[in-house]
């Protein structure tokens, strides 16, 4: 099981793993800096760091072992359930940093994906992995600073999946989603990205849109001489109309991560932990979860941690948000205007400022 420092993730386990979640929450309060106004974030939403099923473990070696008795080992198939703005294609980079896990990004965001014998169970149970990885590679910006991979030599082998564009169902077994999950030996490993902060992730969404718009990526390449200007503004309609979507589609997300956890070995990661940590502290945790060994991960961590191992993707929105907005208080006020009516006898009086469910 992996450790976790932060100790609010245990303490929130049993409402995370019990009922279904009341709300998402956000606010923001005001901070006085230098006689400005820096807008940051308190959650109510906290999550498990890991969940182990009952017999979770015994049926990942018992499916190992099946695989090694008639064969070669299988890869330990790992699926990372994420939607946009989460860290999803950092945590991609850090894993196929290391030489015996293959990992690619969004190619089963559609539902003909997930039917059996096709993508999903192609790539997992037919091998197709080797294909679509390095048809994915190549088109990664970063493609350079990957290692080679032994195919044969691979240990765990997973992908990206947006469970919101892919309509991936939050219950019933029955469906197709959970069926080619089910059926996968051995069994998979789960990763719930997520993001507390929804209003930053809203405004994260629409910044990463007008850079693809420009530079043809959703995320921050460095050396790749293509940006946008720190300061810009959005229009307040939009940012309703896509807070409340975001909302709605946090939620949905989380009671699918949740419904998988009951079932299989799941680690959830926040954002907002990664960037507090680092990203050495983030490998760590990531790949003791998904099963590389202490010694076999040390050297990768200490690199990332020291920065001697460049990541290939840096943040798209500054922390504080009026180095990326220059209209951030009509959007304060227009968030408090949706749900401060709603809200406000959940938080204490000192962080109304602007309230978010």
């Amino acid at each position: 099981m992996v450790a976790m420092s932060s100790p609010r993730s245990w303490e929130s386990t049993q409402l995370l793993m019990g009922t279904t979640l009341l709300c998402t929450a956000v606010i923001l309060w005001s901070q006085h800096r230098g006689g400005a106004t820096a807008y940051s974030s308190q959650v109510l939403r906290q999550e498990p760091a890991v969940s182990q099923p009952p017999g979770a473990g015994s049926a990942a070696a018992a499916g190992a072992n099946a695989s090694a008795a008639g064969g070669p080992r299988k890869p330990q198939p790992v699926v990372m359930l994420m939607i946009g703005r989460t860290g999803s294609s950092l945590l991609t980079d850090v894993l196929n940093r290391h030489p015996k896990i293959l990992f690619v990004g969004e190619k089963f965001n559609h539902e003909n994906a997930w039917q059996l014998g096709k993508g999903v169970d192609y790539f997992f149970s037919r091998g197709g992995y080797k294909k679509v990885y390095e048809e994915w590679l190549g088109n990664q910006p970063h493609k350079g600073k990957v290692p080679e991979k032994d195919y044969s030599a691979l240990e765990w082998v997973g992908f990206k999946v947006n469970t919101h564009m892919a309509k991936f169902p939050p219950t019933f077994a029955a469906n197709a989603h959970w069926k080619v999950l089910a059926a996968l030996d051995p069994p998979p490993k789960l990763i719930c990205l997520h993001r507390r902060n929804d209003v930053k992730a809203v405004i994260s969404e629409h910044r990463a849109l007008a850079l693809a718009a420009k530079c043809k990526t959703f995320s921050h390449v460095p050396g790749y001489n293509c940006t946008i200007p720190t300061n810009w503004t959005m229009a307040v309609p939009a940012f309703r109309a896509s807070l409340k979507a975001r909302l709605e589609t946090t939620q949905g997300h989380l009671e699918i991560c949740r419904y998988g956890a009951a079932r299989y070995p799941t680690l959830f990661s926040a954002y907002e932990d990664v960037l507090e940590r680092g990203v050495g502290q983030m490998a760590d945790r990531v790949l003791e979860f998904v099963g590389v060994s202490a010694e076999a991960r040390a050297r990768l961590v200490r690199d990332f941690g020291s920065g001697e191992e460049e990541v290939s993707f840096e943040k798209t929105t500054p922390d504080d948000l009026h180095d990326s907005l220059e209209n951030i208080e009509q959007l304060v006020a227009a968030a408090r205007q949706m749900y401060a009516d709603t809200a406000e006898d959940l938080f204490e009086s000192e962080f109304k400022a602007v309230i978010a469910l």
